[in-house]
């Protein structure tokens, strides 16, 4: 089927753009043909009006008695709030459509007219009809009006029917290669002639940037450089849309924007040539179509598409035509991507003029999704509120960091449609919520976390399995409910923190439980840096750079935080570290951003970071001993100080609080002893045994073993050999440990 271009003429589809507006400001949900009648008559001088007035019409009275019949048919008479109402396109318009096109036919017309769909509408609506012949105006003396050309060449028969961009998608356009605009590009002018765009809200100052380049005497080829999904395409589709309604310069007035199909033009070459000429051939129909505006989306991909042995690429075969200013290119790439083919080739670069795309801020994403609101209210049949919109943004933004706004948050508020929509209910933030988590596929409480909830768990948990390090405790549980309050830095990571103490004092086994507790379904992220204190080594985190062995290859760090972005990172031994390794941890302490070996921008700005130092270490026990919040600012006020002289200011200034852990006494040891024996005790609970233990055995395990580990290894040394004894001997439900005449002794 024929292109919308040659279907209708430029009076046809301004009088359809203004009838879409016109839906749009009365609240009319469908474009239906009794609304194109109210445009046709309300939007001229056209042809139809003409004729009507010539047989005895009164405009004012046909047009006013239409319009009634308009809100008769109307099921929606305001417009609802919240944003931008989306008018679609009416089942009905299809026989009016083919209609039209039967009278051009008729008629031997170049094109629809707004005449042809005049008589259309009275041929297939009956209630317009009857308004015509209220005053006089029967269908049989329009028809007498309609003017048949002389045939001046044998055109191709046009299918009759809904012209291409009414009712088809674009890719089920069959290839024309008598007209390589047709066969190789999307026309979206004509998509937004008929109401197929959806609305753009914002991005007027780049759009204004464009509508400039293109009205300079040279180099009016805008190019649009921004990440992936902040909506560059977007942008030229809100061009077409202005360009349907005269919202521009009298230099670009009239000017159509024809997508080019990169894939189109490449499919089906076999032979040497055949994508050079398809090439020319579409470059050829835009120089004689002035009016036309090339438009290239993924404009990388012209570099090196079609090229082969003895043969030009597509970006070789455009420069010429660019240089002379035969052709007019809007061309749409990624940064990355610029970077890397765009920058390299200087001559192709200079013909452009580069308009940056940058992300969205969360009030103009927000006011993006009002905009889209009543389209996907109406496609999921649901009803999406405010807080929805909201919601979306801000979760989207605070854990999908991969991706840009607006299309993060369109495509969780789409899902959310999708999945809850058949609910009947409001949407609001709980569903937005639940999306993002199965987006992520992390727990519904790392997206809606209850912060009082999160910080008491870990609290109550910290306290029953970690003896002693009470100041230790409170600050991780500070730091925990800090982290997902709206107060923290969201480009920086939830948390940053450094445990500073003696070796065998609970500063890696309290990492393990707030990671078990905050993220139950990412591990822990354990990296020991004393691996890493030679430079060869610091590849190994990152990954090699270009051009060395083992690019490409994964590597502890990035890939791992890439799989699990919701997780705990525990950098163990600082202090052994390579200062490469340290440098590149203030950098994502600092930005919450590091970047891999192969370029990749890896996001820890949802990550809780912790890293273990021997900085600052008590010397012996007697100076842990004592309470109060005086001695323990007293040993953080040492901890920062030891950093700084091994690490720097630098350093110090990036982390978030600094904890100390004092060495453990026998009172402490003696309950890492009773909680060690309970984790024994559940596992023989298991098969049916019951331990119990003496207060003297755990006295006297804290007594003669200087920390932590030392504790649990006489335990696994000197007592559970005994235990096993004792099973593997006699029958028994229950195992008594005591201290007996200076040994311990099973019963």
């Amino acid at each position: 089927m024929a292109n919308l271009d040659e279907k209708l003429d430029r009076e046809t589809i301004r009088v359809a753009a203004l009838t879409r507006r016109m839906c749009v400001e009365v609240g009319c949900g469908r474009l239906c043909p009794e609304a194109y009648a109210v445009g046709i008559l309300s939007f001229g001088p056209n042809a139809a009006t003409q004729a009507a007035v010539e047989i005895g019409g009164n405009l004012n009275v046909l047009t006013d008695r239409c319009r009634k019949v308009l809100e008769s048919r109307m099921s929606i008479h305001e417009n609802p709030a919240g944003g931008y109402f989306q008018v679609s396109l009416d089942d009905s318009c299809g026989a009016m459509w083919r209609t039209a096109a039967q009278y051009r036919t008729t008629a031997r017309a170049p094109r629809i007219g707004a005449f042809h769909v005049l008589l259309a509408i009275l041929k297939t609506t009956p209630a317009v009809a009857s308004v015509f012949e209220g005053v006089g105006i029967g269908l049989p003396a329009l028809e007498a009006k309609l003017r048949i050309r002389p045939r001046q060449e044998s055109p191709r028969a046009p299918a009759a029917g809904l012209p291409a961009s009414i009712g088809n998608r674009p890719d089920e356009l069959p290839v024309r290669t008598d007209n390589p605009l047709a066969a190789f590009c999307i026309d979206l002018t004509a998509m937004a002639a008929a109401g197929q765009l959806d609305p753009v809200v914002g991005r007027g100052r780049e759009i204004d940037r464009i509508i400039t380049t293109l009205c300079r005497k040279k180099k009016n080829n805008p190019l649009l450089v921004g990440a992936e999904g902040t909506g560059k395409t977007a942008i030229v589709e809100a061009l077409a849309q202005r360009l349907i309604l005269g919202h521009v310069p009298h230099q670009i007035d009239g000017r159509r924007i024809y997508s080019v199909d990169m894939a189109r033009l490449v499919a089906g070459t076999l032979y040497r040539g055949q994508f050079e000429e398809r090439l020319k051939a579409l470059l050829d129909a835009a120089r004689q179509n002035r009016n036309c505006i090339l438009f290239v989306d993924e404009a990388h991909t012209i570099i090196g598409a079609g090229s082969a042995v003895g043969t030009l690429d597509a970006s070789n075969i455009l420069k010429p035509a660019l240089a002379r200013g035969e052709i007019t290119c809007i061309a749409a790439t990624t940064e990355t991507e610029y970077r890397k083919y765009f920058r390299k080739d200087k001559a192709l670069d200079r013909r452009f003029q580069r308009i940056a795309v940058n992300e969205p801020t969360t009030e103009e994403t927000v006011a993006v999704l009002k905009g889209l609101r009543v389209s996907l209210q109406r496609y999921h049949h649901c009803t999406i509120t405010d807080e929805a919109l909201t919601a979306a943004v801000e979760l989207s933004g605070r854990h999908i960091t991969d991706r840009s706004f607006p299309d993060k948050a369109i495509d969780v508020i789409d899902e959310m449609g999708a999945r809850f929509g058949a609910t009947g209910l409001p949407l609001g933030r709980e569903q937005v919520a639940r999306t993002v988590a199965d987006q992520l596929g992390v727990p519904l409480e790392t997206v809606l976390p209850n912060d009082s909830h999160r910080g008491h768990l870990v609290e109550t948990e910290l306290r029953r399995l970690v003896a002693g390090q009470g100041s230790a405790i409170e600050a991780v549980v500070q730091a925990v409910r800090r982290a997902f309050l709206p107060l923290r830095d969201p480009l920086r990571p939830l948390a940053s923190l450094v445990f500073g103490g003696p070796s065998s004092v609970g500063k890696s086994y309290i990492s393990q439980i707030v990671s078990r507790h905050l993220y139950a379904s990412a591990p822990l992220i354990r990296i020991n840096l004393a691996e890493y204190a030679e430079k060869h080594n610091v590849s190994r985190l990152f990954g090699s750079p270009p051009g060395y062995i083992g690019h490409g290859d994964s590597n502890q760090l990035t890939d791992r935080v890439m799989r699990h972005p919701h997780s705990v990172v525990l950098f163990d031994n600082l202090d052994k570290a390579h200062p490469e390794v340290l440098m590149a941890i203030m950098e994502l302490l600092d930005a919450g951003i590091l970047t891999d070996g192969q370029g990749n921008e890896v996001s820890f700005r949802s990550a809780f970071i912790i890293l273990t130092t021997v900085a600052g270490s008590t010397g012996s026990v007697k100076e842990a001993v004592g309470f109060g919040t005086a001695k323990s600012d007293r040993n953080r006020r040492h901890l920062i100080e030891a950093c700084r002289n091994l690490f720097g200011d630098e350093f110090v200034n990036r982390i978030d609080d600094f904890i100390p852990f004092t060495p453990l006494g026998p009172y402490e040891l003696a309950g890492v002893a009773r909680l060690t024996f309970e984790e024994v005790s559940r596992r023989l609970a298991g098969n049916g045994v019951t331990l119990r233990c003496d207060d003297e055995v755990f006295q006297q395990l804290g007594r003669e073993n200087g920390h932590a580990r030392a504790v649990r290894a006489a335990i696994r040394n000197e007592i559970e050999p005994l235990i096993c004894d004792i099973l593997a001997c006699v029958h028994t439900l229950g195992v008594h440990v005591r201290w007996k005449d200076g040994r311990y002794v099973v019963e």
